[in-house]
């Protein structure tokens, strides 16, 4: 099961670039940039939002988002109320930081900022874990939720919405087998309840990572996509501290300590093996343009990607070279990746969900 695979993980930042193709007013790719609250409660700069792993969080300034290149963020995440079917912020905090992000819009001509609900922890046990199926399952439930979503993007002057389920059919993230027929005729619904507005709202999304999944082999001398692996024992990232997720910039640090990397172009995806039996699989400058190349063949909107604080600065780079777009950097004219941004997560923060606080998470 050791293939080269692409899943979501519980990351909090991530972007999109825009697709050749796309038009202004029928925007289906999506730049996103994650946000999460601090659950701390601390009082926090102006124009400051905080990014959390795993609900843990860490602050990031708006003006730090290099702009010209992303044609879309997304704000993560909102919540469905799994009795309701409404949409919920994540805290009262939260509510009150979506217009530091709209406010980008007046910086870059064109840029839409869409609302991202649900993801990872969305599905983890616990009272939400079948919201989204019980969603899926029930339209007087969708009848709600899209007349609460509609409310809500007009209100905080968004543009569109990330729908973050994962995983739909997964029964190990509470997900159930009518989940892939139910899943269609959600966003089926929901694409003509937006078209019925009198502007346009977004949908949809197609994704590229900033990061890596890696993994420990069963066998040191079966190193291929393919071969089995050790489930559960890869090894946390010196920064991002996540089993088996491995930022761009730590894979690089990776690389030039002497991993050997192997390119998969019929798979647009390298692989770097080290230490015997470690193995992560990763997107870089020359697969990302394949994969941008992909999309635009066959008339895709755009890419999205995710993170984009796993970024070196390298990745951004490559998506406007490949889409054509001219970066315009920061609100200074710098860009400022963070090469280990894990060593800022703040001790003993604990997350939120829908305002019930919850035990710090260990780690």
């Amino acid at each position: 099961m050791g293939s080269v695979v692409r899943t979501l993980v519980p990351w909090i930042v991530s972007a999109v670039a825009k697709g050749r193709l796309q038009e202004p007013r029928k925007s289906f790719a999506v730049t996103n940039r994650y946000y999460l609250p601090n659950a701390m409660g601390k009082a926090q700069r102006p124009r400051r939002l905080d990014t959390t792993k795993h609900g843990t969080p860490r602050e990031e300034l708006v003006d730090d988002i290099p702009l010209g290149i992303y044609s879309h963020l997304n704000f993560a995440f909102a919540l469905i109320d799994p009795k309701t079917f409404r949409i919920a912020p994540m805290t009262d905090a939260t509510a009150k930081r979506y217009k530091s992000l709209t406010s980008l819009k007046s910086r870059q001509n064109g840029l839409q900022v869409y609302i991202a609900i649900g993801g990872w922890d969305f599905n983890d046990p616990g009272p939400t874990r079948t919201t989204f199926s019980d969603l899926a399952g029930s339209q007087s439930a969708q009848d709600t939720f899209f007349e609460s979503l509609v409310s809500f993007m007009l209100h905080n002057d968004l543009d569109g919405v990330d729908l973050d389920w994962e995983y739909p059919t997964a029964d190990d993230r509470g997900g159930r087998p009518e989940d892939f027929a139910n899943y269609v005729t959600l966003v089926k619904r929901l694409r003509e309840r937006l078209d019925q507005l009198p502007r346009h709202f977004g949908l949809t999304i197609t994704l590229v990572g900033f990061y890596g999944r890696s993994f420990t082999m069963a066998d040191p001398n079966c190193m291929e996509p393919g071969c089995l692996f050790k489930e559960g024992e890869a090894p946390s990232g010196e920064c991002t501290n996540v089993p088996g997720v491995i930022s761009a910039t730590e894979i690089h640090g990776i690389i030039k300590k002497g991993a050997t990397v192997t390119f998969y172009k019929d798979a647009a995806v390298k692989v770097a093996t080290w230490n015997t039996n470690q193995w992560v699989s990763w997107d870089d400058v020359e697969t990302l343009k394949l994969k941008i190349d992909f999309a635009n063949k066959r008339c895709l909107g755009g890419t999205m990607v995710w993170a984009v604080d796993l970024d070196d600065g390298t990745l951004v780079e490559a998506l406007g070279n490949a889409s054509g777009k001219k970066k315009q950097w920061t609100s200074d004219g710098i860009f400022k990746p963070m090469p280990c941004f894990g060593k800022n997560w703040p001790k003993g923060s604990n997350k939120t969900w829908i305002g019930k606080k919850e035990k710090p998470k260990k780690g």
